[in-house]
C-alpha cells in the first residue's frame, strides 16, 4: 500500500515553524543575545498597529510580531546576517546598524502604496500609473531597517532635535507586501521605488535563511556594549519625570490642574518599580486610566501600551 503523502502546509504554518526553530535556537544563546529580541506583542497592539496604518497587517507580519516585538538594539542579530550583502545592494562601503523593526516603528516608517507584479517584480505607485488610470494593488508594510548612518529612530525621544522623522533619503527597507506577502528590499526613499529587489518568496524563507546563517556559525552576533544609561541601575524617579513629561508635550494625556505634579510622579514611581516587566507596563497603562491626577487620556490602552514600552 502506498503511503499517504502528509499534507503541504501553507506558509503561514511554515513561517511558524520556522519561528519555533529560532526559539531553540536562542535557548542555547547567552542571556544577553536574548534580550536583544524584545517580547512579542500582545493582539492588541499587532491590531493596533494595523489600524493606524489604514489596513490589516499581512498573516505573515502578524505572526513575527507576535513573536518578537522586534530587536531592541541595531547592530545585532539580523545585522550579523546582512550587513554584507546589504553593503553589496546599496553600493556603500558602511551602512548604520540594521535593525529588525518594532511594531511602533513600523507605524513611523508608513505604508507604501505599490504594483506588485507577476514576474517578481514591483515599483512604488506612482504619477505614471496614475496617468494611466492604475490603481495600486498592494502596500509594502517594512519590518527590517538598513540606514544609511547611525542614527536614532524612536516614536518619542526625549531630545525631539535629535529624533528621527522616519526613514531618511538614502536608507533601505525590507518590507512584506499585503498582495503575495513576498519580501522586498529597496531604497525607502526612491520615488517610483526602481531597483526593488524580491528578497524571498515568503517571510517563512526569509527568517529561515537567517537562521541557518546563525546555526551555520557564517554569521557570528557581536553583542554591543551597554551605554552608560543602560548599564546604570534603573532611575524610576527619572523615568516618571521623562515619561510624564513626553506624553504631555505630545499631547497624550493632560493633567489634572487639581493635583501637583510631584505627586502624580510618586504614584507613577510604584507602578514602574513593579517586577516583572509585562505586570509593569500592565500597572503602568492602567494608571493613565485610572489615576485622579490625570485629566484625560486621548489614546487607547495598546496605544499606550506601545509608547511606554518605548519610553521605559
Amino acid at each position: 500500500m502506498a503511503k499517504e503523502s502528509k499534507p503541504l502546509l501553507d506558509d503561514d504554518e511554515v513561517l511558524k515553524d520556522v519561528l519555533s526553530r529560532w526559539d531553540a535556537w536562542l535557548e542555547g544563546q547567552p542571556k544577553a543575545l536574548q534580550r536583544m529580541l524584545a517580547p512579542g506583542a500582545e493582539h492588541a497592539q499587532v491590531s493596533s498597529a494595523g489600524q493606524q496604518l489604514g489596513i490589516t497587517l499581512p498573516s505573515a507580519l502578524r505572526i513575527l510580531y507576535r513573536w518578537r516585538n522586534g530587536e531592541r538594539r541595531g547592530g545585532t542579530i539580523f545585522d550579523a546576517v546582512l550587513r554584507k550583502e546589504m553593503e553589496a545592494a546599496a553600493y556603500r562601503e558602511e551602512v548604520g546598524p540594521i535593525r529588525f523593526l518594532s511594531l511602533a516603528n513600523v507605524t513611523l516608517f508608513g505604508l507604501e502604496d505599490a504594483v506588485v507584479e507577476s514576474a517578481g517584480e514591483a515599483h512604488r505607485f506612482g504619477h505614471y500609473d496614475r496617468d494611466q488610470g492604475g490603481a495600486p494593488n498592494a502596500h509594502f508594510v517594512p519590518f527590517m531597517w538598513i540606514p544609511e548612518q547611525p542614527r536614532a529612530l524612536s516614536l518619542l525621544e526625549e531630545d525631539e532635535e535629535k529624533a528621527a522623522e522616519g526613514p531618511g533619503d538614502g536608507d533601505w527597507v525590507f518590507a512584506v507586501d499585503t498582495h503575495v506577502q513576498a519580501v522586498w528590499f529597496f531604497e525607502y526613499a526612491n520615488e517610483e521605488l526602481e531597483g526593488t529587489f524580491l528578497q524571498a518568496p515568503n517571510l517563512a524563507t526569509f527568517m529561515n535563511d537567517v537562521l541557518q546563517a546563525l546555526m551555520s556559525g557564517r554569521a557570528e552576533v557581536t553583542l554591543p556594549r551597554l551605554s552608560a544609561r543602560e548599564a546604570a541601575p534603573r532611575d524610576v524617579t527619572k523615568e516618571a519625570e521623562i515619561l510624564l513629561s513626553i506624553l504631555v508635550q505630545k499631547g497624550v494625556i493632560a493633567l489634572s490642574e487639581a493635583e501637583p505634579v510631584d505627586a502624580v510622579r510618586r504614584r507613577l514611581e510604584v507602578r514602574l518599580a513593579r517586577k516583572p516587566r509585562k505586570r509593569m507596563l500592565d500597572e503602568v497603562v492602567a494608571f493613565f486610566e485610572e489615576d485622579g491626577g490625570i485629566e484625560e487620556t486621548y489614546e487607547e490602552p495598546d496605544v499606550m501600551r506601545v509608547i511606554v514600552e518605548e519610553v521605559v
